[in-house]
Protein backbone atom coordinates (compact mmCIF):
# COMPACT_ATOMS: atom_id res chain seq x y z
CA UNK A 1 0.00 0.00 0.00
CA UNK A 2 1.56 3.29 -1.08
CA UNK A 3 1.75 6.54 1.24
CA UNK A 4 -0.49 9.17 1.10
CA UNK A 5 0.72 12.25 -0.96
CA UNK A 6 0.43 14.73 2.21
CA UNK A 7 2.31 11.52 4.19
CA UNK A 8 5.31 11.62 2.00
CA UNK A 9 8.85 13.54 3.13
CA UNK A 10 8.95 16.74 0.44
CA UNK A 11 12.28 16.54 -1.10
CA UNK A 12 14.36 19.15 -1.61
CA UNK A 13 17.60 19.01 -4.15
CA UNK A 14 20.78 20.84 -3.32
CA UNK A 15 23.58 21.81 -5.41
CA UNK A 16 27.05 22.64 -4.21
CA UNK A 17 30.29 23.42 -5.59
CA UNK A 18 33.89 22.24 -4.39
CA UNK A 19 36.40 25.22 -4.60
CA UNK A 20 39.88 24.67 -4.39
CA UNK A 21 43.11 25.82 -4.70
CA UNK A 22 44.75 22.53 -6.61
CA UNK A 23 42.91 19.39 -7.82
CA UNK A 24 39.50 20.09 -7.05
CA UNK A 25 38.12 17.96 -10.52
CA UNK A 26 40.90 14.72 -9.04
CA UNK A 27 38.44 14.50 -5.95
CA UNK A 28 36.46 10.66 -5.99
CA UNK A 29 33.00 10.32 -5.22
CA UNK A 30 33.36 7.78 -2.36
CA UNK A 31 35.73 10.86 -0.78
CA UNK A 32 33.52 13.45 -1.39
CA UNK A 33 30.53 11.01 -0.19
CA UNK A 34 32.19 10.34 2.83
CA UNK A 35 33.50 13.64 3.82
CA UNK A 36 29.85 15.16 3.38
CA UNK A 37 28.28 12.58 5.70
CA UNK A 38 30.76 12.49 8.62
CA UNK A 39 30.61 16.21 8.71
CA UNK A 40 26.95 16.17 8.52
CA UNK A 41 26.45 13.68 11.34
CA UNK A 42 28.84 15.77 13.50
CA UNK A 43 27.02 18.88 12.91
CA UNK A 44 23.32 17.52 13.32
CA UNK A 45 24.07 14.11 14.79
CA UNK A 46 22.39 10.56 14.50
CA UNK A 47 18.64 12.54 15.34
CA UNK A 48 19.26 14.91 12.65
CA UNK A 49 20.27 13.18 10.00
CA UNK A 50 17.33 10.82 10.31
CA UNK A 51 14.91 13.89 10.22
CA UNK A 52 16.51 15.18 7.08
CA UNK A 53 16.75 12.21 5.29
CA UNK A 54 20.10 13.27 4.14
CA UNK A 55 21.26 11.02 0.50
CA UNK A 56 23.96 11.73 -1.51
CA UNK A 57 22.93 11.85 -5.38
CA UNK A 58 25.71 9.50 -7.10
CA UNK A 59 24.75 9.73 -10.50
CA UNK A 60 24.55 13.71 -10.21
CA UNK A 61 28.09 13.55 -8.78
CA UNK A 62 30.49 16.03 -11.90
CA UNK A 63 33.19 17.41 -10.19
CA UNK A 64 33.06 20.29 -9.00
CA UNK A 65 29.63 19.58 -8.26
CA UNK A 66 27.49 17.45 -6.18
CA UNK A 67 23.75 17.28 -5.37
CA UNK A 68 22.35 16.15 -1.63
CA UNK A 69 18.89 15.20 -1.27
CA UNK A 70 16.96 16.44 1.61
CA UNK A 71 13.63 16.94 3.32
CA UNK A 72 12.20 20.14 2.61
CA UNK A 73 12.31 21.33 6.49
CA UNK A 74 16.33 20.79 6.71
CA UNK A 75 17.88 22.60 4.05
CA UNK A 76 19.28 25.38 5.98
CA UNK A 77 20.90 22.67 7.99
CA UNK A 78 22.15 20.62 5.25
CA UNK A 79 23.73 24.07 3.77
CA UNK A 80 24.98 24.85 7.47
CA UNK A 81 26.68 21.45 7.61
CA UNK A 82 28.32 20.81 4.17
CA UNK A 83 29.92 24.36 4.16
CA UNK A 84 31.52 23.77 7.27
CA UNK A 85 33.99 21.01 4.89
CA UNK A 86 37.38 22.36 4.79
CA UNK A 87 39.40 19.43 3.98
CA UNK A 88 38.93 16.38 1.88
CA UNK A 89 41.35 13.96 1.70
CA UNK A 90 44.03 16.42 3.21
CA UNK A 91 43.59 18.86 0.61
CA UNK A 92 41.85 22.53 1.37
CA UNK A 93 38.63 23.06 0.15
CA UNK A 94 35.99 25.45 -0.05
CA UNK A 95 32.26 24.35 -0.71
CA UNK A 96 29.57 26.70 -1.74
CA UNK A 97 25.83 26.26 -2.46
CA UNK A 98 24.97 26.85 -5.86
CA UNK A 99 20.81 26.44 -5.96
CA UNK A 100 17.75 24.54 -4.20
CA UNK A 101 15.21 22.81 -6.17
CA UNK A 102 12.08 20.68 -5.93
CA UNK A 103 12.63 18.14 -8.68
CA UNK A 104 16.43 16.52 -10.21
CA UNK A 105 15.68 17.80 -13.54
CA UNK A 106 15.45 21.93 -12.49
CA UNK A 107 19.11 20.68 -10.85
CA UNK A 108 20.43 19.98 -14.24
CA UNK A 109 19.12 24.00 -15.53
CA UNK A 110 20.95 25.66 -12.70
CA UNK A 111 24.15 23.96 -12.99
CA UNK A 112 24.48 22.17 -16.44
CA UNK A 113 27.44 19.76 -15.55
CA UNK A 114 25.38 18.32 -13.28
CA UNK A 115 23.52 16.12 -15.94
CA UNK A 116 23.45 12.62 -15.17
CA UNK A 117 25.59 10.92 -16.80
CA UNK A 118 24.52 8.81 -19.75
CA UNK A 119 21.64 10.77 -19.27
CA UNK A 120 19.78 13.43 -20.71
Amino acid sequence: MALLPTLRQKKRYVVFEIVGAVGVGSFRLEDVSQAVMIQMHDFIGTLGMSRSGVIFVKERYVPPFFVLRCNHTAVDDVKSGVILIKKIKNSPVIIRSVSVSGSLSNVSDKAPRTKKIGGK
